[in-house]
């Protein structure tokens, strides 16, 4: 079953701590917490934060014109969630493959919310289901820089390095994703493209044709479409926990001195993994973004070595950009 999961959470409970918040929580239905939200939307019609939490409700059960009609409502109104109204209005109306209209709203949803990285993100989304490269990576470098701690914009901007050809650096982002991320899903995904990568068969990468673009909505599901069925399963059988840390390691330690000129590798990937080298963390670090994978030979090393996992997890509270 799934279940509900409230944007902004304590920015909710603040406002509604003796009432509608008490309803709803982080693990009740979808469907009763679209319920709670109309009928509190029919008391309180002008409540922005209920009718986000409700539009955002519709989007991920797949409601997606009455999230849109929803959006359409509350995003002229000036307020804290109206940048967010702009962003589901978007991605509802790229579930519903009108990508053109979604990136149109986006380009002005940037212009008027500069300072919002989801927004930026998303423009950067939509330009690459276009190929658009070059307006993509202005767009994803803004959202980064706002905000260094979304892994999917990480995710987005490895698979626009890896396609235009900037395969010594496109890991960079792929690992800083996995280090940022709470729940990768995706992960086996995620690391067979590393393991491609590592080992030079580029040709086992099959990069998304335009049409299929058009079912991709999120950034790490650009490597489900990457990976074909079989090179997964041949993947899942053969994969060798230790040797993809070896690996990851070696890359890390050939690449990170770069000599590439794209500021975000030279100010913020590549400070950020010479001092996780220079510090002794590399390997806890790289079992900590195998944690998602269920395999025996990665539980034990976990389990073998709190020591060196405790000392990472201070590193990284302390190293990681955004934190």
């Amino acid at each position: 079953m799934r279940y509900f999961l409230i944007y902004n959470l304590s920015f909710f409970l603040f406002l509604y701590s003796n009432s509608i918040a008490q309803q709803v929580s982080d693990s009740i239905p979808l469907d009763k917490a679209i319920t709670i939200y109309k009928e509190s939307l029919k008391k309180n019609p002008g409540s922005i934060v209920i009718a986000y939490n409700l539009a955002y409700s519709e989007y991920i059960t797949g409601h997606y014109n009455d999230a849109i009609k929803l959006c359409r409502d509350f995003e002229k109104k000036t307020s804290l969630f109206q940048a967010d109204f702009h962003i589901v209005h978007a991605a509802s109306l790229d579930r519903l493959h009108r990508t053109s209209v979604a990136l149109e709203l986006m380009g002005k949803a940037t212009q008027t919310f500069p300072g919002k990285p989801d927004a930026w993100y998303q423009l950067a989304f939509y330009q690459y289901k276009y190929h658009e490269f070059d307006k993509a990576l202005p767009a994803l470098y803004r959202a980064i820089n706002l905000q260094p701690l979304n892994p999917q914009a990480h995710y987005l901007l490895c698979a626009i390095w890896y396609e235009n050809n900037n395969y010594a650096a496109c890991l960079f982002p792929m690992f800083y994703g996995m280090l940022t991320e709470t729940v990768n899903i995706n992960c086996q995904s995620n690391l067979a493209f590393c393991e491609a990568i590592f080992n030079r068969r580029h040709d086992e990468i099959q990069v998304p044709s335009y049409d299929s673009r058009i079912y991709i909505y999120s950034a790490d599901q650009i490597f489900q479409q990457y990976e074909p069925e079989h090179l997964m399963t041949n993947f899942i059988n053969s994969w060798d926990p230790d040797k993809f840390v070896s690996q990851a390691n070696g890359y890390l330690s050939m690449n990170s001195q770069t000599t590439d000129t794209v500021s975000l590798t030279k100010n913020f990937y590549s400070p950020f993994f010479i001092k996780l080298l220079n510090s002794g963390n590399a390997e806890p670090a790289f079992y900590y973004m195998l944690r998602c994978i269920d395999h025996p030979q990665i539980k034990q090393w976990i389990k073998n070595h709190p020591a060196k996992m405790e000392k990472f997890a201070d590193w990284l509270e302390k190293n990681l950009p955004g934190k």
